[in-house]
C-alpha cells in the first residue's frame, strides 16, 4: 500500500490534533514519507496493517478479513474488571460492517476516553 493511498485529512487532524504537531503540506511527499516512518505508521516498504485501518482510503480493499472488537472496562486495567460493554464490527460487510469514518469515530472516542480517565 503506497502514501497515496491514505487519506491525508485524517493524517493531518490526527497529528494536528491528537499529536499537537505541525504535518507536512500534501505535496511534500519525502517529509509525509519520513513522518510516517518515524511514528511507524509506515515502514520504508509500505504501510502497516494500523496505518491501513486508522487512515487506509479502502482499508477493505487491503485487509478484507480485518475487524474491530471494542470492549469497555470500569478500570485502567482489565483484569480483575468486569466488562461494561463490548461490540465487533466488520469491515467486509459480513456481521455489522463499519466505514473507515466509524473507525475513526471509535479512534477519537478511545483518545477521549484515555485522555479523560488516564492520569497524566
Amino acid at each position: 500500500m503506497a502514501l497515496n493511498n491514505l487519506d491525508h485529512r485524517r493524517l493531518r487532524d490526527y497529528f494536528s490534533r491528537i499529536r499537537q504537531q505541525e504535518a507536512p503540506s500534501n505535496e511534500d511527499e519525502v517529509a509525509w514519507r519520513t513522518l510516517l516512518v518515524n511514528t511507524e505508521i509506515m515502514v520504508e516498504q509500505g504501510v502497516t496493517v494500523g496505518g491501513i485501518l486508522l487512515f487506509g482510503i479502502t482499508p477493505n480493499r487491503f485487509l478484507p478479513q480485518a475487524g474491530i472488537d471494542a470492549a469497555a472496562f470500569p478500570a485502567l486495567r482489565k483484569t480483575g474488571s468486569k466488562l461494561i460493554d463490548s461490540s465487533t464490527f466488520f469491515q467486509n460487510g459480513s456481521d455489522r460492517s463499519v466505514s473507515p469514518h466509524e473507525i475513526q469515530r471509535l479512534f477519537n472516542e478511545a483518545v477521549f476516553y484515555k485522555r479523560a480517565v488516564l492520569p497524566q
